[in-house]
């Protein structure tokens, strides 16, 4: 977590304080597609833009098969 610093000046004494920032809400990004070469291509290039716009990343879960046919990627990325 972050903080935010406020700085207060009276009779040129300067008082800072330390409050904790609002935390910026994860949000999923998922990957779905027939094919693996693709799959990994898509979310390869999904993480790396965003990582380009300063958004961390967590939680990435690689292409893997599901039950449908398709393949299956995902991650979060917040601030």
């Amino acid at each position: 977590m972050s903080l935010v610093l406020a700085v207060a000046c009276t009779s040129g004494v300067g008082i800072v304080a330390a409050a904790p920032a609002q935390a910026f809400p994860w949000t999923g990004y998922s990957v779905e597609v027939m094919n693996e070469d693709e799959c990994e291509y898509k979310l390869a290039n999904a993480i790396r833009e965003k990582q380009d716009a300063a958004f961390r990343i967590r939680n990435i879960q690689h292409c893997a098969p599901s039950d449908n046919g398709y393949w299956n990627g995902y991650f979060q990325h917040g601030d």
